[in-house]
């Protein structure tokens, strides 16, 4: 017996950059509504260039979002 997806809540997430930590916290949020995350950026100053060679588990978009520098 399949989950009603009218029932199911939509969720959107807006966060800033791809990291493995926050796919594990999405992908287990995704088993429990019909996630969309919105990714302002792949990665920022303060971030490492993570790859995810198999895409993500959930459904994304990454925006191309400008990256700020301080000194």
């Amino acid at each position: 017996m399949g989950v009603d997806r009218r029932t199911v809540p939509r969720v959107t997430v807006v966060t800033d950059i791809v990291t493995p930590y926050a796919v594990a916290v999405f992908s287990e949020l995704a088993s429990l509504c019909r996630l969309t995350v919105i990714f302002c950026a792949r990665t920022g100053s303060r971030g490492l260039a993570w790859d995810f060679p198999s895409g993500l588990p959930f459904r994304h978009r990454v925006l191309s979002g400008a990256t700020i520098g301080r000194r």
